[in-house]
This record gives C-alpha cells, structure tokens and sequence, in this order.
C-alpha cells in the first residue's frame, strides 16, 4: 500500500441549513462627548458590585492559534452522493480478488465496543488533479461487518463509511481519520492491489448554529462568508491552537451544519471574511470553545466581528467595548475622539458601572427611548415639542426614563386607540405586555380597578407583575450577553428590578465583565 499525501478532503462536512485587561495609560481628551450626561451619585450607586449578578463566570479572552491553514475540500456532486441508509448492491465477499487491471478494498467494520457492525455503507471515491471526487464502487457490510468493493480503476482513493444505525444522526467518516485529521487519509491504487481498510466506528454528532454580525441588517454574505470547524491541537509553544476539521459556506439566512463531528470536548467556530478591503469584518473572528457529545446536535452560534480601526493609547479590548456600548445604547458606532475620551476613563480605572451610567443617562439615549415608546405603544412618530418636554422632565429627576412606556400606555390617545372602554383598555394590555389573552372575568376584574385607581395605577401592576419584567430581563440577556438566563439569574434580576428600574439593570449588564469580554467577539481591531 502507497499513502498519498494528505489531501483535505470532506463530504459537504458543512451545509447551509479578561480577568485583567492589559491596557495602556492615555489621557483623555478635555471634555467628554457631547451626547454625554455626568452620571448622578444615585445612579452610580443603583450599579455596584452588590447587586447579584445572575452573569456566566468567564476566562479572559485568549485569540485561537489557528494551525491549520484553510483548505479546499473534495467536491462531490450531489447527485453521485449515496443517500444514507439506501439500498446498495452487496459487492462479491472479502476473499474475492481484484483482476489484474484494477483494484479493490476489503475489510471489516467494527463498533467501539469491537463488535461487527452490520448494514454500513461503504463508498470509494476517486480524487482527480483538482480535488474533485467520483464514486467509483460501493459495498455494505454483512452481519460479520465484512465488505469488498472490487474492479476499482488504479488511482488515488478516499474511503467513506456511512452508518445509518441512527436515522436522525446518521454518521459520515472516512478511513483513516483521526481527532485532529477528520477527513482521513488518501489511499493510491495500483493495478491487482486489494487494500484493506478495517475501520472501527467512532461517536460523533452534529454542530448547527448561526452566523450573525451585530451592525447587520441580515445574515452576512455566504459568498464572503466560511465557516470553519476547529479543534483543539495544543502545541508545546501554544496550548491554545486550533485544527480545522471542517468547513463551508452558510446558507442565506446564516445558518450552517457540520455533521459526523468526533465527539470531544473542546471545538470552536471561526468564520472567514473574504470581503473586499478595507475590511468590513475582521478577517478572522471566533467564537467561544464548546463540547460535542455523541449522537446529539450542538448549537454554537458566532458573530462575525465588525473590523474597527485601532485608536492610539487605547488597549483593543477596551476599544471593543466602547464599540459596543455605543452600538448598544446609541445604535450607532464612536468616533475616534469618542473612543479616546472613554477609553481613557476606562483605562485610569473609571468604575465601569459609572461609564454604564454615563450612556444610560445621556440625553441621546433617553431622546431614542422617547422616540421608540411613541413607535411602540402609539404607533407613530414623536413630535419634536413632545419629545423634549419629556426629555426636560427626565432630566430634572421629575420622571425617569423607564417612565416613558408606561406613561404612554396610561395615555388618553392610547385609551382612544384601543377602544375607548376600560374593558378593552384592559384587553390590550393583555396583548400588548403579557402577550396573551385573559379570561372576561379578568378583563372585568381589572376594569373595576381602572374605575377605582385610574389608569397609570393598573399599568403599574402590569408593569412591575413578574410576567412582564422576566420578559424585559431576558430581552436584556438576548441583547447585551447573547443568551438566555438560567432560572436562578433570571429571577435574581426580576427581583432587583423592582428596586433599580430597567435602567439600573441596563447599566448592570453593560459593566459585567462578561459584556466586556463578549465586546470583543463583536468587535475587533484584527
């Protein structure tokens, strides 16, 4: 048997479907901003490390090494794929023999447990000049896990095993892969040659997820866009480098699936920016190490980093986060003037729930929570005079600005919109905050307390009712850290909430460290 070199090789393997950050000194710039508001003492204070965090422990972020470089797998056209579990002709038993001008491969399959594995499918590809794959022969194993595929054309070959056994995972691997190397090897052929490739099935299961990028309107670009499977392959120089396993495009919508993945406890996503320069990604972005289990579907989405220009005296990470707390509160990105100013708070060693505070109680974002409450709960636009009387009231500490939904919802033109009863009133609060239907009896119930309280008084209820609030912190989690709470952290923050306000939670997320680190997955100078 001949070897040949390695070529990357897979079967559509993907479908479409900081403890402490290094920083460096700088001093700020003479004034802050102008959207910038001082954050009071009492809002400084609603954020500080007392509060329970409900936040996932993280590790500082340490870029991949990637080890290997990418590569261009075999092509096989769809229509020569052999569906899994389908109907193929039993080639002659293992002892026949290849005639003189072509070859064969023979061996037996075998479960972890050493077991013959029984009914797998066995496909011979040949592999041209440029990376493209023929099936040439095919074979299944027999109760014994025996299989042969004879009169094979002399050539270069990679062998695949196809296991069925469970339909909704069905398992794709190729003869002499390994953790590291998952497309296998190339066989050479010669004429007469039987080869055989014994093959001991190993646990894999399936990696899905999307690619999403945090200033897009929609899914990137598959067409600049390539995911990348990487495995943990530790060097005695970098314990931290990866190994691709896997690779392709996503589909239109982001999504992407790897099937038959080793199962092994320590993968990560990258993705491939082949866009034009100046880049609007980074070339290369990650996402965080995850496990694959056996015969089970892993979800890991990533975010394809938006290329940001370095900012001198600013340390990358903290750019990354200032970045993001623009984006997220403001819905637009800093200048390079902004980046200094709050990097240099950042980096003197600025509380980072006052720099929270500073952007929570900014005079653009309050004007923003204006303009999306008159969308949301009225349905159009605010008029300039409404929206700065408002603002005026925020600002003298008349009203805060949680207030604003509520006291439109408590409105006499919502009351006229939705029906000009106390009972429909009620209805559509129903709709409009629990998302959900009541019964007559609660429409009736909390109508008599419209009567008996008014109208802001009911919204208060509905407001602050552990329904409604859940539903504010999730979205809170989806935003600012990327996940769904667990249970404990999620009643953890309702029940803070009552006492701090939404703002207080807003400026508590965006100071966690895990925002911090999670920054910088969304936005990188590389």
């Amino acid at each position: 048997m001949k070897t040949g070199s390695k070529t990357a090789f897979s079967r559509a393997r993907i479908v479409a479907g900081v403890a402490a950050v290094a920083v460096v000194m700088a001093s700020a710039v003479s004034a802050a901003p102008s959207f910038a508001a001082t954050a009071s003492p009492a809002s400084a204070a609603a954020s500080d490390s007392s509060l329970p965090t409900g936040l996932t422990p993280v590790q500082p972020l340490v870029p991949p090494t990637i080890v290997t470089p990418p590569h261009d797998h075999i092509v096989v056209p769809s229509d020569q794929t052999p569906p899994a579990g389908s109907s193929v002709q039993r080639n002659a038993p293992q002892d026949a023999h290849a005639d003189a001008d072509t070859a064969s491969f023979a061996g037996v399959v075998t479960n972890q447990s050493q077991q013959p594995a029984d009914g797998v499918e066995v496909v011979a590809y040949s592999v041209d000049a440029d990376n493209n794959g023929t099936i040439e022969g095919t074979g299944t194993t027999d109760a014994d896990g025996k299989y042969s595929i004879l009169g094979l054309p002399i050539g270069t070959y990679y062998v695949e095993f196809i296991d069925s056994t469970d339909p909704v995972h069905p398992s794709y691997q190729w003869y002499g892969a390994t953790r590291t190397e998952q497309d296998g090897i190339a066989v050479d052929l010669e004429a007469g040659q039987q080869e055989v490739a014994d093959w001991m099935l190993v646990p894999t299961g399936y990696v899905t997820g999307h690619v999403t990028c945090t200033t897009c309107a929609s899914a990137p670009d598959p067409a600049t866009t390539t995911i990348y499977i990487g495995i943990s392959d530790p060097t005695p120089t970098d314990p931290n480098s990866y190994t691709f396993v896997a690779h392709g495009a996503p589909g239109a919508d982001g999504s992407f699936t790897s099937d038959s993945v080793f199962a092994d406890s320590n993968y990560v996503t990258f993705v491939l920016y082949s866009g034009a320069t100046p880049l609007k990604f980074s070339e290369w972005s990650y996402g965080t190490p995850y496990a694959v289990d056996a015969n089970a579907v892993t979800t890991n989405d990533v975010i394809e980093a938006l290329h940001i220009s370095s900012v001198g005296g600013i340390d990358p990470a903290v750019n990354s986060d200032v970045n993001a707390l623009y984006y997220d509160f403001l819905t637009r990105l800093p200048s390079s003037s902004d980046v200094s100013w709050w990097g240099g708070q950042i980096q003197q060693g600025a509380n980072p729930s006052v720099v929270s505070d500073g952007f929570v109680g900014s005079d653009e974002y309050r004007l923003i929570r204006i303009d999306a409450a008159y969308q949301t709960v009225l349905g159009r636009a605010s008029e300039q005079a409404g929206r700065i009387n408002w603002l005026n009231a925020m600002k003298s500490g008349g009203i805060t600005t949680d207030d604003i939904e509520t006291s439109l919802y408590a409105s006499t033109e919502y009351y006229l919109q939705h029906g000009n009863t106390d009972t429909l009133f009620v209805k559509s609060l129903y709709n409009a905050l629990l998302h959900r239907d009541g019964s007559s009896a609660d429409y009736a119930f909390w109508a008599n307390l419209v009567k008996q309280h008014g109208r802001a008084w009911v919204i208060a209820q509905y407001w602050d009712a552990n329904e409604t609030i859940s539903e504010r912190v999730s979205a809170m989690y989806s935003t600012y850290l990327g996940r769904s709470p667990d249970a404990a952290g999620l009643q953890s923050w309702v029940n803070v909430a009552l006492s701090i306000g939404d703002s207080g939670l807003r400026s508590a997320f965006t100071s966690s460290d895990e925002y911090f680190i999670r920054s910088q997955y969304r936005f990188s100078e590389q």
